[in-house]
């Protein structure tokens, strides 16, 4: 968060405490999911251009898809792994990863998280395994 806060900072957007205080280029931690940011809806052009986003720090997506790997985390026990199956996109996959790595309390521990798709899903297979590699999973 403070490496990203930082560029941000550089960049001209300030952090505000709350949602409601969203104006301009501000943003704000999300109350809900403690590894998102929330921006109004105006700057979404504006952060497309940022180097945070071709770097893969920073990922634009709805709230909604950072809420499922969230729900996961209280779930997970040291040393556990995570199946995934089903449509889903690879920012998505690459959450779930990070939000697992992040549950673990002993450092010997590590989760994979395995994901099935269809036979058909060539396309969707090489994406995401484009996806992930510029997001920085292995």
């Amino acid at each position: 968060f403070e490496e990203v806060s930082e560029v941000l900072h550089t960049s001209g957007f300030s952090c505000v405490k709350s949602v409601g205080q969203l104006e301009g280029r501000t943003f704000c931690k999300d109350p809900h999911c403690h590894d998102l940011l929330v921006f109004p809806s105006s700057v979404k052009s504006e952060l497309t251009n940022t180097r945070l986003l071709s770097d893969g720090r920073l990922v634009i997506q709805d709230k909604s898809c950072c809420v499922g790997p969230w729900a996961l985390r209280p779930l997970l026990a040291d040393g556990g792994d995570v199946l995934m199956t089903g449509c889903f996109s690879a920012q998505t996959v690459a959450h779930v990863a990070a939000v697992a790595a992040s549950a673990h309390t002993q450092a010997e521990t590590h989760t994979t998280v395995i994901v099935c798709l269809g036979e058909e899903a060539q396309s969707q297979t090489d994406e995401l395994q484009n996806t992930l590699t510029k997001l920085g999973c292995k």
